[in-house]
């Protein structure tokens, strides 16, 4: 098993991926059978299948952008007022939740542009949704097309954060136990464990609109 000291100074490598550091806690985890820590960090390596459960560093400011008709002028690519509509859904519209792994988010900053923007498409029913709602307000008004756009900068946020707290519960361990501890002495510490972990997932409301091409409302009222 790697020692908590190599998992620091791998973490201490800022330009360093994240996966090798991941991997050695995911070994770690599992044989002082925490499965708090285990779960935090299989999402992080594999990603997060409900987007309902990212932790809150993964929740990210977005804007609504799209392309519509007015009468018979055409407007593409430009950002949308949000329309009169509930708070709980207008938070929707501004906010994601980005449930890719940690390699996933590596390769996207190191093929794309660094200084430009990610966009989510919105699924049909989301679109239909906003469709009615604008059409309510300006009868002339043809949405036709919508998307969510975040910063790429929000990536390397994710990425500087998980780092951030894995290192500190590493430092924490190594502090508690010394940089060689047995698997026993660990294993004591899991109640500690358990609640840095549980501090990571404070995400407060559920309510989202969850990311990429199966995006949709997951609770209108």
């Amino acid at each position: 098993m790697q020692t908590i000291s190599s998992i620091i100074d791998q973490l201490a490598i800022s330009e360093s991926p994240l996966s090798t550091p991941l991997l050695g806690t995911k070994i770690l985890a599992s044989r002082i059978k925490n499965n708090d820590l285990l779960q935090w960090v299989n999402n992080e390596i594999e990603g997060y299948e409900d987007a309902n459960k990212v932790p809150l560093y993964r929740i990210a400011p977005c804007n609504l952008q799209g392309s519509y008709v007015n009468g018979n002028v055409k407007v593409t690519d430009t950002a949308l007022p949000i329309p009169d509509i509930s708070d709980k859904i207008t938070k929707y519209l501004t906010s994601t939740r980005i449930t890719q792994s940690c390699s996933a988010l590596e390769y996207l900053l190191s093929a794309g542009d660094k200084s430009g923007q990610i966009s989510y498409k919105l699924s049909g029913d989301v679109l239909q949704f906003l469709q009615r709602k604008y059409s309510e307000q300006n009868p002339f008004m043809g949405l036709y097309s919508a998307t969510l756009v975040t910063s790429v900068s929000v990536f390397y946020d994710i990425l500087a954060s998980t780092r951030s707290k894995l290192l500190d519960l590493m430092l924490k361990l190594e502090s508690e136990y010394g940089n060689n501890p047995t698997i026993a002495q660990l294993s004591s510490g899991n109640p500690m464990i358990n609640n840095f972990v549980q501090n990571i997932y404070n995400t407060g409301n559920n309510n989202v609109i969850n990311t990429g091409d199966n995006s949709s409302l997951t609770s209108i009222s």
